[in-house]
């Protein structure tokens, strides 16, 4: 994403803004324990705008990362979607092959017409043994 460029030190407050072509970009981190950075991204099109919220859990061999928080994205014509993302999960961050997974649910609900998707992303998640043993050792799918 183009506004995870941009590296915040956890000072509480701290704001970043950025023009690309005529889209403004707007971020200020407003929490440290946990990081949550709120945003408003604003075009002549749409806007979308909420609050990202992390939460970090790591092994040597793995890393999780919970995601929170959800957006709001708005169309000049007047639609409406609330989208929850998924997690993150990244593995190989000392042996073996270095890759990242979404792991939960993204879930998209259109306000305007009152219907809502969900993706489960990885929804057999199985044990490392489960997978070691398994037949179909996909590295990602969805239902």
């Amino acid at each position: 994403m183009l506004l995870m460029g941009k590296p915040f030190n956890p000072i509480l407050g701290e704001t970043f803004q950025m023009k690309a072509k005529n889209t403004m970009y707007y971020v200020e981190q407003t929490s440290h324990h946990p990081p949550i950075n709120n945003f408003y991204i604003v075009n002549p099109n749409f806007k979308i705008y909420g609050d990202l919220r992390m939460d970090f859990f790591a092994i040597p061999t793995k890393a999780n990362v919970k995601l929170g928080g959800s957006y709001m994205l708005e169309y000049k014509n007047g639609a409406k979607y609330k989208i929850t993302i998924p997690g993150l999960e990244t593995q190989g961050l000392i042996v073996g092959t270095r890759y990242m997974n979404f792991v939960g649910k993204l879930k998209i609900e259109d306000l305007t017409n009152k219907l809502t998707s969900c993706v489960n992303i990885n929804p057999d998640e199985r044990s490392f043994f489960g997978k070691l043993f398994s037949k179909d050792n996909f590295p990602d799918y969805f239902k």
